[in-house]
């Protein structure tokens, strides 16, 4: 199998599986290293116990030698050896004394270390016990204690010590396997619960469709991940539930908006089969020019709700732009224009910060009676404040947050049928936002009808 299978395949595993072979795998290495060092530094401290009792035993043996000089078999026959071997070599290497029987024939080990000197090795047996292991200390003898050159050996079994780390690398292997199954069976449990919530979370999203948006997924008990993941989800599925009524009321609104001009339109080209008659043509002209400012009021509405859209950020001059529309209204209309403009600059796309002036002042001229006041001024903190009053009637109380929804229009601006679409003001809300701005809807000490426009600089 290639490797890229082998990693095909792990892919496609559960999640469960990958975390259970994972952590397997991690605890595998991590009890076969804890068991191999508590083994070997168990064997290391036997040895060591063990090399230690030996060298003692032969520093006492050779002071013994050198206080009975000429009788080291006497010596060394009276010692208690404790099941240890001891064993006096010549200059030679030949044996010439002995503790006992199994150190007659040759010596224990090759060692040869210097006068007063310790040398020590481990064997897996002795000439007469060649399947017990041993610990044998060599001890260098000096002319006081035995003949020159000669050396002291001295062997100490070790298979008691053997047969404990045997017993403990079974015991603690038995131990071992016990815990690494405890743990998977643990690791299983909590996955199963974890993943069992999620997989509960998941299936309900899946249930959620179009028809039924109102659907929740369950929130678990507790305050853990899974907890906040579903308290997020259902957020986020509120979220997109509010935007799907709301896209659901501007379809339809959209619709009811563009149906009466058409229909207009229709019924015109219906009703005349000899051709449309100049209050025809001005009607239609009428008609079509409402669904052009409606159509371009929806574009804008898309182009300001794309948040990748990038625009350009220039200085803009706030005061020019509210004089040209002073301008444009006293040239245009019959209301008392009035004016109280400071010099203000901030940046951004002059089309849109002339677009929201624009439709603030043509909302103001619709309600006003008599007369518009419009005003600019930069406060401290570099903000930019534009307001436009009308001196018609305030909006009411609660219909002051309602007027910036989306084809939202006072039953008077209907009754008149001044020909607004209920965009302009959604349109200057959604372009004083993308500023980080705010708009509100007030009424000045005088009682006149207030738009006000607030920019950070």
């Amino acid at each position: 199998m290639t490797p890229a299978s082998l990693r095909t395949r792990w892919r496609v595993r559960s999640l469960r599986f990958r975390i259970v072979a994972v952590t397997a795998a991690a605890a595998t290495l991590a009890i076969v290293l804890a068991l191999g060092a508590y083994l070997l530094t168990l064997r290391t401290i036997l040895d060591n116990t063990a090399t230690t009792a030996a060298t003692d035993q032969a520093g006492r043996v050779a002071a013994q030698l050198a206080d009975r000089p000429g009788d080291p078999s006497s010596v060394l026959q009276a010692v208690s050896a404790q099941g240890s071997i001891l064993q006096l070599l010549d200059g030679a290497g030949r044996v010439i004394s002995y503790s006992d029987s199994a150190g007659a024939t040759q010596p224990l080990a090759g060692l040869r270390p210097a006068a007063g000197q310790v040398q020590s090795a481990q064997v897996d047996g002795v000439p007469t016990d060649e399947h017990e292991p041993y610990v044998v200390v060599a001890r260098g003898l000096r002319p006081s204690e035995g003949p020159p050159g000669g050396t002291l050996l001295v062997a100490t079994p070790v298979q008691n010590e053997t047969v404990l780390i045997e017993g403990a690398s079974i015991a603690l292997g038995l131990l071992a396997l016990l815990l690494f199954g405890g743990l998977l069976w643990l690791i299983n449990r909590v996955l199963s619960s974890a993943l069992g919530r999620v997989e509960r979370i998941r299936s309900s999203v899946a249930e959620i469709g179009a028809t039924r948006s109102d659907l929740r997924v369950p929130v678990p008990s507790g305050d853990d991940e899974i907890t906040h993941l579903a308290e997020t989800m259902n957020a986020m599925l509120d979220r997109l539930h509010e935007a799907d009524a709301a896209q659901r009321a501007f379809v339809s609104d959209a619709s009811h908006e563009l149906r009466s001009p058409l229909t207009a339109i229709r019924m015109i080209a219906d009703t005349s089969a000899g051709g449309i008659d100049a209050d025809g043509t001005r009607v239609v002209r009428a008609e079509a020019l409402r669904l052009q400012h409606l159509v371009d009021d929806l574009l804008t509405l898309a182009k300001i709700d794309d948040t990748a859209a990038v625009r350009p950020h220039v200085e803009v001059d706030l005061d020019d732009l509210l004089i040209d529309e002073a301008r444009r209204l006293r040239a245009t209309g019959t209301l008392r224009v009035e004016a109280q403009i400071e010099a203000a600059r901030l940046e951004g796309d002059p089309v849109q910060l002339a677009r929201v002036v624009r439709n603030l002042v043509d909302n103001a001229s619709r309600h006003a009676r008599t007369a518009v006041r419009l005003g600019c001024a930069a406060t401290a903190d570099g903000s930019v404040t534009v307001t436009v009053d009308n001196d018609g009637e305030p909006v009411p109380l609660d219909r002051r947050e309602a007027i910036f929804d989306r084809f939202t229009r006072l039953q008077d601006s209907r009754d008149r049928d001044t020909g607004g679409s209920g965009l302009g003001l959604a349109i200057v809300r959604a372009l004083v936002e993308s500023y980080g701005g705010t708009v509100v809807t007030t009424e000045t000490p005088e009682g006149r009808c207030r738009f006000e426009v607030r920019i950070p600089g």
